[in-house]
């Protein structure tokens, strides 16, 4: 997620799955052999692709929210049949291992040198799962779902994502542009940006990730996807769509688990 949102590939990617940071580091890989000299810091995973060290943007660990109860109404487990592979290819580019979903990532997310999201912190998860996919050409998609002890903890979450992700428009050490594409509304608690790479003369060189976060109840949804041509305008909102598409499955089952109220069960 470089600093960034939201590398490489292992030799032992066929015995367990990468991390969610990895994909996310992929696109930095050839970054990385074109520009030799250029110091990158690691992504931690979301979140991205996309994405944030010590938190030194509006939140200390004197500002963590109280530790509190999880509710009884919330539900803090992912059920068997949860379908957040849904959208993505059956099988992994590299290894041609089903895909399928670990752990919650531990990996923290980062933009402009900040934790955007992490599973610890600012706001901690009581549970979720992770699952990547590595396209085999250094790139792929990530996906996560942090679950939170209620609603308003995952609101928290949502509110320092966004709200650092506006305070930031670059990252990777400025050697790549971030925009935030939709922010929260009434009715819809999401958010989508892209993050799109550039050469040491400050051009975008076609490499880009699209990443958005989606809260229902007391879960978050962080998803991410390399991409290219990522200079181009036009391609960046027909990826973002893509983006949407491709988690629609996801984001009705999450309603269908975690919403408060009659739809949860």
């Amino acid at each position: 997620m470089p600093d960034q949102l939201f590398d490489s590939l292992t030799d032992d990617v066929t015995v367990r799955p990468l991390p969610a940071t990895e994909v996310r580091r992929l696109g930095d890989r050839r970054r990385r052999t074109r520009h030799a000299a250029l110091g990158i810091a690691g992504l931690a995973a979301v979140a991205a692709v996309v994405v944030p060290v010590a938190l030194t943007h509006g939140t200390s660990d004197r500002s963590l929210p109280p530790a509190t109860q999880t509710s009884p109404s919330a539900v803090t487990t992912v059920p068997a049949d949860f379908p957040l592979t849904a959208g993505m290819p059956g099988r992994d580019g590299v290894s041609n291992q089903p895909l399928a979903a670990g752990p919650l990532t531990s990996e923290e997310e980062k933009a402009c040198g900040q934790i955007v999201w992490s599973a610890q912190r600012p706001i901690p998860t009581v549970g979720g799962a992770t699952v990547t996919y590595h396209d085999g050409s250094e790139g792929g998609q990530a996906r996560s779902l942090a679950l939170y002890a209620d609603a308003e903890q995952a609101g928290l979450a949502l509110q320092n994502i966004t709200t650092l992700l506006a305070s930031c428009d670059t990252t990777d050490h400025g050697r790549g542009s971030l925009e935030q594409l939709s922010g929260p509304t009434e009715g819809d608690q999401s958010a989508v940006w892209v993050i799109r790479w550039t050469d040491e003369n400050g051009h975008y060189n076609g490499e880009g990730m699209i990443s958005g976060v989606t809260q229902v109840g007391n879960a978050l949804l962080l998803d991410s996807e390399t991409f290219g041509s990522a200079g181009d305008d036009t391609v960046v909102q027909y990826e973002a769509g893509r983006l949407a598409d491709r988690s629609a499955a996801v984001v009705t089952a999450m309603q269908d688990t975690y919403a408060p109220g009659p739809l949860a069960h």
